[in-house]
Formats: structure tokens, C-alpha cells, sequence
């Protein structure tokens, strides 16, 4: 390094600062399209390969100082590396699901991983090289580039939620070249006017594609994400596909969508409503239903979904509260049920304005109905607020049903149903008031079997001697529904339960006085093998969690 006294000038502090933003702002931009393309799980590598090009650009600038004489350039590069990647990422035929029969498949891994990492590399031989040149001014050149990287950190998101994913990937490969534009031009180089007048083209061509997004360069996704089988219907029209900084949302209308998890084969429906499909960041199809809660057929089916249990033991409840129902299934089911009032808190804003906007009319105003109230946040922030307000709870079942030999279940959180969770749920309870969460059910006993855990976990962290008192459980084809009071289950709720599942099909799995002769008897399997693991794991939760085959331990917030 050299000791040259004379600060950068103030245009080169400025490029470092807007090639800064430019990386942060493509960083953040990855962990999306990661996320839409593939899967969840594929956008934490986002971060991995920011470390991967960052420090390979160290590396080639020690074993080559003469790399530094070059900013210009590398920032130019970032741009057009930047565009390679994005080329990569959505045309390279990569199969996750393939991958472990087609070596073909690693290689497209390796091009989609290689392409992503290189505008990390030439970021980092710009600024990285100005680090290394001047020792004397290096906290300017350091200055610049993280007041830069916060710019481009919080660019990012009215970047996504106005151009989406693939226009706010233009726009910071347009900051990368103009950042170029700011560096002082290498010797040996094209005419500074020529060159000006070059990059302020390629600029304003970049920011017409952010702005315009043809649709040759919109983002492709996997075909096994569900917005991708939805479009297969002949019949199907997509009519919404918007973004925001939590979720890109699609909405796909076709007759082929019908969504009512867990309702009882004893249903005697005519036909299923019409339901429209949202999903979210391509995935986890949601039905918006076409129907009013004050119908027949909505009053039918609200007597014979899961939730319906929390009316069969609370008939009287005034106040109901459903967190995170996305597209609104379970707030229609409450509403046609005849619960007096229903508090619906969803975390996406986006999936709102459209029950409230576009599809009002479609789901017959059922978040604008007179006895529904719709809150924007976190479900468990709106739980921990309200206090004991509430005789009934519904942790709704808003996401798709995953099986467990693909893997990429295992790799996605959800902060809805961890230990602290379910107690910001059941603190919202008045005394009396019941908890009912229903999640998918898995073959050999998996989620419903963690979540038994995590539910166990929770009582005992609020002092409950015996939590198998406070339990009830049962099961349809699909789903299985747990229901939680904070006292013990009376002999009249006991009652209540196995009148409501044996009049519906379902089956018992737990209740605290359950018989091994009354469980497994609608939907049956060779063994009972649910009631079974519930009743080792709450006879012996640490015994059984250690012994089990798969990693069933409660889920907490850590």
C-alpha cells in the first residue's frame, strides 16, 4: 500500500458508494428470486454467495495488485455479471427434484451458483481494490462503500415492492454502471465522451427493462411450484401477480382449484364452491372461495371442517380471533358458522387489498362482512396485544400441504407454531376459552407429532403439571386438529368432542380419558399408529422425543 496523502476525489468516493448500494441492493434482490424460481430453503445462498465473490475478489487482489488500476471496469462488469446471473437463474434448466438421478443437474447448480457469485467477485476488485491502494484515505473509501451498502439495503424494498423482483434487479445492475461512469476512465481506454455517452445509453436501457419488464425476461419458476401446476388447467387465467417486500402475490382463476382441508367425507354438498388460487412467492395455494357467508353451502361446510369443533365446545362464544388465515378460508368458515364476532390478523398486506380490492366482489365482501374485523401484522403481535379477549382462537392452516420426502420441508421455518407462539396464543384466551390449531398430517407421524410436542412444551411453560388434561386431537383423511384450553377438558367437553368427530368421520387420537377401542375407526390405517406416538410422548416427552426416528423435538423461537 502506498501513503499518498491526497484524498479520492469526491466522485470516486461517489461511485464507491453507488456500486455499494448497487451490490447490497442485488443481494437482497437474489434472496428473492432465489426463493420464486426454486425454493424457500435456495435464498439463504444468496448470503453465502455474496462471502463466496467477495473473498475470491481478496484473494485474486493479493496474488494481483495490478487489479486494482481497474474500478471502472469491474464495476462494469458487475453489471454485466449481474445480467449473466439473472440469465442463468431463470433459463438454465435446473430440476431440484432431479438432482439426484440427473448429473446434469449439479452442473446446472454450479453454472446458476458460479453466475450468482460474480457480481459479488467484481464488486469486491473495485472497492476492494480502492481499500488496498491508499492506506492514508482508506476509512473514506470504507465510509463510502457502507454508507452505500445501508442506501442500497433499504433501496431494496420499495425497489421490489414497485418493480418486483426482476425490475429490481435492472435497476441495481443500472447503479452498477453507473457507478462505472463516476470512476476515473483507465488509461488506454475509449474517449471519456465516448465512453460517457456509452454507459449512460446502457444505463437508460437498464432502467426502461426495470421499469417495463417484457415479457421475454420475466422470472420463470419451477414447474413444481403450485402457481406453475395451476396454470396447466386448460381454463386457467392469471390475473394477479403482484410483489411486496414479505411475498410475490398470484391469483389464478380456474374451475380445476377446490380447497377445503380436512372437511368431513359426511359433508352432503352438491357441488364444491368456485375458488380461485393465491399463492404466495409462487407457492402454498390458498382458496379464495366465491361464496357468501350467509349461504346454505357455506353454512354447510362451516358444520363440517375441523375449525367447526371450537363451535361444538363454545357454542356460546362471542369473540373469535384467527391468525394468519391468508386467502380466508377459515374467517368464511367462523363468519358461516355464526361466530358474533371474528377478528382476522394477516400478516401480508398485500393478500388484504386483494380480499378488499380486485376480489371483494368475487369472495362476496368476506373481509369487508359486518361481524369481521381484519387487522394488518403478525398474527402472534396481534395475540400478545389483545390480552384475554378472546373465548376462541384459530391458529389457521394457511399453507400448502408438503410431503415429507422432499425434502425441502425440513428447511423452512414458521414462527407461528413455535413454544412461544402457541403461549402468545393462549394468552389471548379468557378463561374457558379453547385453542385450535390444524395442521397437515404426515405418514409415518411427523408434524402433527412435533407440533403434540411443541403444544406439550407450552403448557408446561406456563405451569401445567399435566398437559395430557389440557389436549384433545383428532384426525381426518388429511389433517390433523388439535384443540388446547387452559384448564383441563371437563367431562362436557370430552362429550362435545366425540359426538363432533363421530358425526363427522373423524377420528379420535387423544383425549385425556381416550380408549385404545374408540380411535382408528373412519378413516382407518393397519395400525394405530397416531394414537399410539401421541400417548408414548405424553407419557414420556423427553423418552420419546430421544427415541423417535425423525426430529420431532418443540419447536422455539432460538
Amino acid at each position: 500500500m502506498t501513503n499518498d496523502s491526497r484524498a479520492p476525489a469526491p466522485r470516486t468516493l461517489a461511485a464507491v458508494g453507488l456500486l455499494s448500494a448497487a451490490m447490497l441492493a442485488f443481494e437482497l434482490t437474489l434472496t428473492r428470486l432465489f426463493a420464486i424460481t426454486q425454493f424457500y430453503h435456495f435464498a439463504f445462498m444468496a448470503v453465502s454467495l455474496a462471502l463466496l465473490g467477495s473473498g475470491a475478489a481478496g484473494s485474486l487482489l493479493s496474488v494481483w495488485p495490478s487489479l486494482r488500476a481497474y474500478p471502472g471496469w469491474w464495476a462494469a462488469a458487475f453489471t454485466v455479471a449481474a445480467l449473466l446471473s439473472y440469465a442463468l437463474l431463470n433459463f438454465a434448466p435446473f430440476d431440484s427434484y432431479a438432482i439426484a438421478w440427473d448429473r446434469r443437474q449439479v452442473l446446472y447448480l454450479v453454472l446458476s451458483f458460479a453466475g450468482a457469485a460474480l457480481p459479488f467477485l467484481f464488486s469486491g476488485l473495485a472497492v476492494g481494490g480502492l481499500l488496498a491502494t491508499d492506506a492514508a484515505n482508506l476509512h473514506r473509501v470504507y465510509a463510502a462503500n457502507l454508507a452505500g451498502s445501508a442506501v442500497g439495503a433499504l433501496g431494496a424494498l420499495p425497489l421490489l415492492s414497485e418493480l418486483g423482483g426482476e425490475g429490481a434487479l435492472f435497476a441495481s445492475a443500472a447503479a452498477g454502471l453507473a457507478a462505472a461512469g463516476l470512476f476515473p476512465p483507465a488509461a488506454g481506454g475509449p474517449n471519456r465522451a465516448a465512453r460517457r455517452a456509452g454507459l449512460a445509453l446502457g444505463v437508460l436501457a437498464l432502467l426502461a427493462l426495470a421499469v417495463l419488464r417484457p415479457a421475454p425476461l420475466k422470472l420463470r419458476l419451477s414447474p413444481y411450484k403450485a402457481l406453475s401446476q395451476a396454470l396447466l388447467a386448460p381454463d386457467a387465467r392469471h390475473t394477479v401477480s403482484e410483489w411486496s417486500t414479505l411475498a410475490r402475490v398470484d391469483v389464478v382463476e380456474s374451475r380445476s382449484i377446490h380447497s377445503m382441508p380436512g372437511l368431513s367425507q359426511n359433508a352432503l354438498i352438491a357441488e364444491p364452491p368456485l375458488q380461485a388460487g393465491l399463492t404466495l412467492d409462487g407457492d402454498n395455494l390458498q382458496p379464495l372461495t366465491a361464496l357468501d357467508a350467509d349461504s346454505d353451502l357455506a353454512q354447510t361446510l362451516a358444520a363440517n371442517v375441523p375449525e367447526a369443533i371450537a363451535g361444538a365446545l363454545r357454542p356460546d362464544a362471542q369473540a373469535t380471533l384467527i391468525l394468519e388465515p391468508g386467502a380466508g378460508w377459515s374467517p368464511l368458515m367462523a363468519l358461516a358458522g355464526g361466530a358474533p364476532a371474528v377478528t382476522v390478523a394477516e400478516r401480508n398486506p398485500m393478500v388484504t387489498d386483494v380480499l378488499q380490492g380486485r376480489y371483494a366482489a368475487f369472495t362476496h365482501g368476506l373481509y369487508l362482512h359486518p361481524r369481521a374485523t381484519v387487522l394488518t401484522g403478525e398474527g402472534r403481535r396481534v395475540a400478545r396485544g389483545a390480552g384475554p379477549a378472546y373465548e376462541v382462537v384459530i391458529v389457521a392452516l394457511s399453507d400448502s400441504f408438503h410431503p415429507v420426502t422432499s425434502g425441502a420441508y425440513s428447511l423452512s421455518e414458521d414462527y407461528r407454531y413455535t413454544v412461544e407462539a402457541l403461549n402468545d396464543a393462549l394468552d389471548a384466551l379468557t378463561p374457558g376459552g379453547v385453542l385450535v390449531l390444524t395442521r397437515w398430517l404426515q405418514t409415518p407421524p411427523t408434524e402433527g407429532l412435533r407440533t403434540l410436542a411443541t403444544v406439550e412444551a407450552a403448557l408446561r411453560a406456563r405451569g401445567v403439571a399435566e398437559p395430557a388434561q389440557h389436549i384433545g386431537a383428532f384426525r381426518s383423511l388429511r389433517t390433523m386438529t388439535f384443540v388446547v384450553t387452559l384448564e383441563p377438558l371437563s367431562a362436557a367437553d370430552r362429550a362435545a368432542f366425540r359426538s363432533f368427530a363421530a358425526s363427522r368421520g373423524y377420528d379420535v387420537v387423544w383425549l385425556p380419558d381416550v380408549s385404545p377401542g374408540e380411535v382408528n375407526q373412519h378413516n382407518r390405517l393397519p395400525e394405530p399408529i397416531y394414537y399410539r406416538a401421541f400417548s408414548a410422548l405424553l407419557a414420556d416427552p423427553e423418552g420419546t422425543i430421544r427415541a423417535y426416528p425423525y426430529d420431532i423435538r418443540p419447536a422455539t423461537d432460538n
